[in-house]
Order: structure tokens, then C-alpha cells, then sequence
């Protein structure tokens, strides 16, 4: 007669598993974009914010908020151009490798930031620094 090994906890076990393995892999996914876009969001208002005054006073002042909106966000991609343009520099570098070091030392914002700049890393251009092959882990693995 053949034994048969007893599977830890069933079907409801595998299939409670599956689900929250599955909605972790969709967190570690949507994670990063939120993070982007509300960065991005918080940006921009910031930058409409310091204009819009600026903009209203004296013989400008009917200026319509579309034109208020649309120079925030010029200004925005000027912004991230300029610090893309700075990063590639080596004293651009070291800054961003000193911002690092200090963000990894906080506690839970370490877990979100690393796991932003895996996900950035791996969807950016950069082909060198990609990844070049493709594997096939089993994932939940019996016995675990």
C-alpha cells in the first residue's frame, strides 16, 4: 500500500496561499507607481501653488487657471530634467548616493524605497543594469 504524504492544512491552505501570494505580487507592482504619481501630484501642486501668486499680481492678473496649470507642468518637466541632467554628473551622483544611505536607514521607508528602485530599475532603458534571461521559480514550493 502506498502511503500517501499528508498536505499541510488542504486545499483551503493552497488556495488562501495562492490568493495572498497573488495580492503581494500586485502590491510590489501598483506599489511604486502610486509612490510616482503621488510624488509627481505633490510636485505639481507645490509648483502651482508658488506661481499662481506670482502669475495674478499686477497687469496679469486675469490669467486663466489652464494657463496657471500648464506652466506648473512645464515647470515640473524642466525640474525633472534638470535633475536628471544632474544625476548623470558625479557630483549628481554622490548626492543621490548620500540621499540613498539616508533613506534606507529609516525603518519602513527602506522596504518601500528599495522596493521602488527594484521596480524602476527593472522597467527602465537601461539595458545593462536589466535583466537578461528568463527564469521559472515555483512559487508557493511544496513543503513551505
Amino acid at each position: 500500500m502506498i502511503k500517501q504524504e499528508k498536505v499541510k492544512g488542504g486545499w483551503p491552505y493552497h488556495f488562501r496561499r495562492h490568493i495572498l501570494a497573488e495580492m503581494l505580487s500586485g502590491l510590489l507592482i501598483l506599489v511604486p507607481f502610486f509612490i510616482g504619481f503621488f510624488v509627481l501630484l505633490f510636485a505639481f501642486r507645490m509648483i502651482s501653488s508658488a506661481i499662481s501668486p506670482i502669475l495674478r499680481i499686477g497687469i496679469y492678473s486675469g490669467i486663466p487657471e489652464e494657463i496657471v496649470n500648464l506652466l506648473s507642468v512645464v515647470i515640473l518637466l524642466l525640474i525633472l530634467y534638470l535633475v536628471g541632467v544632474l544625476a548623470k554628473n558625479s557630483f549628481g551622483k554622490k548626492v543621490a548616493a548620500l540621499t540613498e544611505t539616508m533613506f534606507l536607514k529609516i525603518p519602513v521607508f527602506k522596504v518601500i524605497f528599495s522596493a521602488s528602485k527594484t521596480a524602476i530599475s527593472a522597467m527602465s532603458l537601461n539595458r545593462d543594469a536589466s535583466f537578461h534571461s528568463v527564469v521559472f521559480i515555483e512559487f508557493p514550493k511544496e513543503g513551505y
